[in-house]
């Protein structure tokens, strides 16, 4: 395996090195100092979100940093409000931090959970509802919380193993004393073992392609099931956007970050794809299907100029939106939350669908000519040359970009409406 011209790729090692430097100072500001530079929800949303699950509460008081009092109409006392965010704010689900409000009565024991404004995945919070994760915790005393280690939440797992552990960090911070760690459950040890062992696979078919060939549909069968179906471990533009925004955690995100490392750099260095190729479970799938039709479907030279230009600009787009504070949730602009099947808007269910039919006929269709993901590995591996080429028409661009703007409207249409 040869290593790629470098040199060719000078502008992509400094967006390389942009990304990694921005992210690193996004995760070092929700670190240590997170107290100082995080503002607190104002007095009127935390109490909007309290009279939402006590609909006795009138008022509340300060009584502390990110903490209230509960009054009723008659200004008595029915107890406490912890809000978990400044201190919290380094532990991070899917996409962002799960700020809180805890209500707590008189004897300091949960009477309820309430989840403040968050950028983590819509779907991903009502299946955390849905299966009733925040009620598990009601009854509970303050000082039980810290030690408890709660389940997370099959089809929301990043998500809800967020929750958890702000929820135990708040309370053990009320209550002055360390939170007990979460203990690494077998369940979650087989996890780990599990992916790590189908990204190994992968790496020895990157490195040996002609001589595993022979192996090829095992490894996509292990795609699809371990890292799609079984774990919903897969890197997507929401992730990556989330990154850009609040930084990563370490301690929940290792998986991602081992995914999106090997994803950027293997291509970068040795000019072949990774991921696209050898670990995306959607792509896995379609790849899969695709097997059904030996004979496919020959685009024209036309269309295919157009679309192959598609992907780039349906990047640029979902990105953009990821990425510069909108409150439109891009989840839906990918397929990808399919694997997330109790979570997933039928919308998109029906998109991915739709796309792993057209499989049958165009080889990889999503992934070719849509996937924003892809198109942003992708940048690296390419030369900068090949990055613009100058042959291409100024038209093809702009209906590209058309193109583009349409299915990402679609797209997210479709998880908003469906």
């Amino acid at each position: 395996m040869k290593l790629a011209n470098l040199k060719a790729k000078l502008p992509q090692l400094v967006v390389l090195l942009f990304i990694v430097i921005l992210i690193g100072i996004r995760t070092a500001e929700n670190g240590s100092d997170a107290k100082s530079k995080i503002a607190s929800a104002p007095n009127n949303e935390v109490l909007s979100c309290i009279k939402g699950i006590l609909p006795e509460a009138a008022s509340i008081q300060d009584d502390g940093i990110e903490q209230w009092i509960i009054k009723d109409k008659n200004n008595g006392s029915i107890g406490k409000a912890i809000v978990a965010q400044q201190t919290t704010s380094k532990i991070i689900g899917y996409s962002g931090p799960v700020p809180m409000v805890i209500v707590l009565d008189k004897n300091d024991k949960v009477r309820c959970l309430g989840l403040l404004p968050n950028s983590e995945t819509p779907s991903f919070i009502d299946r955390v509802k849905n299966e009733g994760l925040l009620k598990k915790w009601e009854g509970l005393a303050a000082e039980q919380v810290v030690g408890k280690n709660m389940d997370a939440v099959s089809g929301a797992t990043y998500s809800s193993t967020a929750i958890n552990e702000t929820v135990k960090q708040r309370l053990a911070e009320y209550c002055k004393t360390a939170a007990v760690a979460q203990k690494a459950s077998m369940k979650k040890i087989i996890t780990y073992i599990s992916i790590f062992l189908v990204l190994l696979c992968a790496l020895v078919f990157y490195g040996f392609p002609k001589q595993m060939k022979k192996y090829r549909i095992p490894l996509l069968l292990l795609s699809i099931g371990v890292l799609g179906v079984a774990y919903g471990s897969f890197l997507s533009i929401k992730l990556i956007g989330g990154w850009f925004i609040q930084g990563i955690s370490l301690k929940n995100q290792i998986i991602f970050l081992t995914l999106a490392a090997l994803a950027i750099l293997l291509p970068f260095f040795f000019g072949k794809n990774f991921y696209c190729t050898y670990v995306c479970p959607f792509g896995a799938s379609q790849e899969l299907l695709g097997k059904v039709n030996p004979k496919k479907l020959e685009l024209p030279k036309g269309v295919t100029s157009i679309l192959a230009r598609t992907r780039t600009k349906v990047m640029l787009i979902v990105l953009g939106i990821a990425i510069f504070g909108s409150t439109i949730d891009v989840t839906g602009a990918e397929p990808f939350t399919l694997f997330f099947f109790a979570s997933a808007s039928k919308g998109v269910v029906v998109m991915a669908v739709a796309f792993l039919l057209l499989s049958i006929a165009i080889p990889r269709a999503w992934c070719r000519f849509f996937c924003p993901t892809g198109a942003l590995i992708d940048f690296f591996r390419k030369e900068a040359k090949d990055i613009f080429p100058k042959k291409v028409p100024f038209q093809t661009h702009l209906i590209a970009l058309v193109v583009a703007a349409l299915v990402v409207l679609l797209f997210l249409a479709s998880a908003i409406f469906a």
